[in-house]
């Protein structure tokens, strides 16, 4: 590991059981808890993610971050009609269903490109930051996604995008993804990181999942080998970000496959970073259902958002909202 990778994970706490549990206590004592019980739940969870008897939760951001996938390319360029452009600048452009739901939870969207593959060369859209780590990824069932030194690298561009947030104002933060391949790439790490067939997360994915894992044998193999293998820049920026996050005491919350890959991802090099996790949806493809299972957490609702661009993160924000003022109005 890195230096900064090692100083990030040196500096992560456990969320704050004695929060929790003072607030439990104080929502007990209010008699509100038979009435409410999960948003009572939700408000002792983030008392404890923020390390604090009265959750702030007003500076708020969703982060979507954009990158392909070797295994997806098409082996000829897309150029303006690559559909992560075209999704990243309707983004940009405050089109998208995501601005949307933003736009409700007043929440902030940064777009970052990581690795949009000829991404360099595009107008990816006003307002889109560059982090990239490379022209996409390679194809991982036929050799390795990413380098290590790739893989820790995207790890440490997204603590260091948390940070950069941080300074500016975070008490809250959403993840999305947009990119192609990342749905076999997504199970891919799952089924490494958690010992599980690729099968039952997704047919249509599970030849070329049993293909890449046969290849490159990752059994004992430590998480950033495993991101290095079959991941992708962007589930390592996302697992970088919930690092981050985790490390200043932000509470963050998931959205689609890739998200709940990821921060499975920064589970296995942290465990404590399951106490900052909140699940939006119950998603639409087993695989984020198997990662929720694997971080064990439930999702707030279960409506069947299946894009993990970040707009089931973003609608989550407001049931936090109101799991924190619920605690408020019932210690005033």
């Amino acid at each position: 590991m890195s230096e900064v990778l090692d100083h990030i994970l040196e500096s992560i706490s456990p969320a704050s059981i004695a929060q929790a549990t003072g607030a439990s206590q104080r929502l007990l004592r209010a008699h509100v808890v038979e009435d409410n019980g999960a948003l009572c739940a939700l408000a002792a969870r983030l008392c404890a993610a923020r390390h604090s008897p009265t959750p702030a939760l007003d500076r708020r951001s969703v982060v979507v971050v954009a990158a392909d996938h070797g295994v997806a390319s098409p082996g000829i360029e897309l150029g303006e009609h690559h559909p992560t452009v075209i999704g990243l600048r309707l983004m940009a452009e405050g089109g998208a269903a995501l601005n949307s739901a933003a736009r409700s939870a007043r929440a902030q969207v940064v777009l970052v490109d990581v690795g949009v593959r000829g991404g360099e060369a595009l107008d990816l859209g006003r307002g889109v930051l560059s982090f990239r780590q490379g022209d996409g990824t390679k194809d991982f069932t036929r050799e390795p996604a990413m380098s290590r030194a790739q893989a820790t690298a995207s790890l440490e561009t997204g603590i260091a995008l948390a940070f950069s947030l941080a300074d500016a104002g975070l008490d809250m933060l959403a993840l999305g993804q947009l990119s192609t391949g990342s749905q076999p790439a997504s199970v891919a790490l799952l089924c490494a990181l958690s010992g599980r067939s690729a099968g039952p997360l997704s047919s249509k994915d599970a030849d070329v999942v049993d293909k890449a894992l046969a290849l490159h044998a990752l059994q004992g193999v430590d998480a950033i080998g495993v991101l290095a293998a079959v991941g992708g820049f962007d589930l390592g920026v996302m697992a970088g970000l919930i690092l981050g996050a985790a490390s200043i005491h932000v509470p963050v919350v998931l959205d689609g496959h890739g998200s709940s890959a990821a921060a499975l991802l920064a589970q296995k090099l942290h465990p404590e970073v399951r106490g900052y996790l909140f699940a939006s949806h119950a998603g639409g493809m087993p695989a984020h259902a198997a990662a929720l299972a694997e971080l064990a957490l439930e999702p707030l609702f279960a409506v069947g958002l299946a894009q993990g661009e970040g707009t089931g993160a973003l609608l989550a924000m407001p049931m936090l909202e109101a799991a924190a003022r619920v605690l408020a109005e019932a210690s005033s």
